[in-house]
C-alpha cells in the first residue's frame, strides 16, 4: 500500500503544473468538476488506507473496521456515478443536445444508480454485523459476505447496458452509405469502454 501510494503522488507531481494550465486555470465546467473529484477521491482512499497500514493509533482501533466498510461503500458508489456521469455528458452531446436523450439518460442513471445506493446500504448494514477486527493481526475480518453485492453490480452494469443501447442507436440513425460504417461510428463513439466496463465487473 505505501508503495501504491508513493507511485500515486509522484505521478499527481509529475503532471500537476499540465493540470493547472489545463483544469485550473480554464473556465470551470462540470465534466472538470467531476474528474478532479473523482481524482483527488481516489488518492484520499490511497492516503486513508496507507496510514491504517502504518499502524497509526486511530487506525488501530475496533471502529476503524466500520468507519472503513462505510467509507468505503460510499466512495466506492461516488467514484462509479461521477465517471458514469462524465460519460453522460459526453453521451449527449453525441445525440446533438437532443432533449428526450437528457430525460432518458438522467432518468436512467437515477434508477439504475437508485438500485445501486439501495443495495449498498443494505450491504453495509448486514457486514457492519459480520465485521470483526483481530488485535493480534492488527486486521478487519468478515465472518460471512453479503448477497447485495450482487445488487450494487446490477445497477451500474444496468446503466453501462443501457448507454451502450443508446450508442448503438444513435450510430443507426446516422446516415452512411454502407453498413461497415456502423462499426467506425461505434468505435469513434467510445463504444469499445462500455464493452469492457461491462465484461470487467463481470469477470470479477
Amino acid at each position: 500500500i505505501a508503495a501504491a501510494s508513493t507511485v500515486c503522488f509522484y505521478e499527481h507531481c509529475l503532471v500537476f503544473d499540465r493540470e493547472i494550465a489545463l483544469v485550473w486555470r480554464r473556465p470551470w465546467t462540470p465534466l472538470q468538476i467531476l474528474v478532479l473529484f473523482n481524482q483527488y477521491m481516489a488518492q484520499a482512499s490511497i492516503l486513508y488506507l496507507t496510514l491504517g497500514a502504518q499502524g497509526y493509533k486511530f487506525f488501530m482501533l475496533a471502529v476503524w473496521c466500520k468507519i472503513s466498510l462505510v467509507y468505503f461503500g460510499i466512495v466506492g458508489l461516488l467514484s462509479a456515478a461521477s465517471v458514469q456521469f462524465a460519460l453522460l455528458f459526453r453521451v449527449y452531446s453525441l445525440w446533438d443536445n437532443r432533449r428526450f436523450v437528457k430525460l432518458m439518460l438522467t432518468g436512467g442513471f437515477i434508477v439504475c444508480y437508485g438500485i445501486a445506493v439501495v443495495a449498498s446500504i443494505e450491504d453495509i448494514r448486514v457486514l457492519e454485523d459480520q465485521l470483526m477486527y483481530i488485535p493480534q493481526a492488527d486486521v478487519c475480518s468478515l465472518k460471512l459476505t453479503s448477497d447485495f453485492m450482487i445488487g450494487i453490480w446490477s445497477g451500474i452494469l444496468s446503466y453501462d447496458i443501457f448507454v451502450l443501447c443508446l450508442l448503438i442507436a444513435n450510430a443507426l440513425s446516422r446516415p452512411r452509405r454502407q453498413n461497415f460504417e456502423i462499426i467506425r461510428q461505434l468505435g469513434r463513439d467510445g463504444v469499445m469502454r462500455f464493452i469492457v466496463g461491462v465484461y470487467h465487473p463481470t469477470v470479477r
